[in-house]
């Protein structure tokens, strides 16, 4: 079962699936004790070493248990800034509540 989290974006990754933009969303939870300190992607590196870098591995690794291929990302799979992260979260809200309003085609997508 899943939850919802209060979150506080610090970066972004754009992985590519079938020709189309994945993006994975980088965030630390909001009640965390550091995440007053994280407000960029060189933060959370420097607070959590590594971090980045492994769940940048896991997204390129993560469908070949399946016997796919690796996954690629855009950008040199560079994480992008905070405000390129928090401009996409912004454009993708438009483009759903657009599709729940019945302003741009919904063709294959259950929105219930």
């Amino acid at each position: 079962m899943g939850a919802v989290y209060a979150v506080k974006p610090f970066g972004i990754l754009a992985l590519l699936d079938e020709g189309e933009t994945d993006w994975k969303v980088l965030a630390i939870d909001a009640a965390d004790p550091n995440a007053e300190k994280i407000n960029s992607v060189e933060d959370a590196n420097e607070i959590y070493p590594g971090l980045v870098d492994d769940v940048t591995d896991w997204f390129r690794m993560y469908k070949t248990a399946e016997g796919k291929g690796e996954n690629e990302y855009a950008f040199g799979g560079k994480a992008k800034d905070t405000a390129f992260t928090m401009r996409i979260i912004a454009e993708t809200h438009e483009s759903y509540k657009k599709l729940k309003a019945g302003s741009i085609p919904n063709e294959d997508l259950s929105l219930n």
